[in-house]
């Protein structure tokens, strides 16, 4: 059975705790450590912290999984091809060698008359449609806003699961835990 990630990566790799931390660890939140935090952060596109990284490559390593960004940092310049996401993340840290696409931009639907809220989840939809991905494959996204996975379970894909991260902290280890479980990968509990 195949396996995809959608991938976002605000509140994800990165999180509100980390930088708060990090501005205490320069000496507060004056304006020259905000200078120095968009000079070395590259105002937002290189906001990962390693833990973080490593928790995601640990994941990603271990399952195996195909990757695809369907965060919005797929629509900067610097990362809207494959070949820009894999260079730019290589050198954050980021294991690339599951990493196979992107998702498209359909940021002009933003809520429906059901009520549902997109258009994240019509993206996803439309890149597993587009790459006629098997209805049976396993699907999770990790995100930090909420994705109405049912419009992508409504199409077919019955083995789809949000994993909703904390903006406040970054992906957990109980996040990586429930993904392998949801993946039924062998769990090595002192490498979760």
């Amino acid at each position: 059975m195949e396996k995809y990630l959608f991938l976002d990566m605000d509140g994800v790799l990165n999180s509100r705790q980390h930088i708060l931390n990090w501005y205490n660890e320069h000496g507060g939140y004056s304006l020259e450590n905000r200078k120095l935090f968009a000079k070395e952060f590259k105002n937002c596109t290189k906001l990962v912290f390693p833990d973080l990284v490593n928790r995601l490559n640990n994941f990603l390593t271990e399952t195996e999984i195909n990757v695809i960004l369907s965060s919005t940092w797929r629509l900067i310049d610097e990362y809207n091809t494959l070949r820009k996401i894999k260079t730019k993340f290589k050198k954050l840290g980021i294991y690339t060698n599951n990493f196979i696409g992107a998702t498209p931009d359909f940021r002009r639907f933003s809520n429906f008359r059901d009520g549902t809220r997109g258009p994240r989840a019509i993206e996803i939809k439309d890149w597993l449609e587009t790459n006629k991905i098997p209805l049976d494959s396993k699907i999770i996204i990790f995100d930090d806003d909420y994705v109405n996975e049912k419009i992508i379970c409504n199409s077919g894909y019955k083995n789809c699961k949000l994993f909703q991260t904390s903006n406040l902290t970054g992906i957990s280890d109980e996040d990586i835990l429930n993904a392998k479980l949801f993946l039924n990968v062998r769990i090595l509990y002192n490498n979760v």
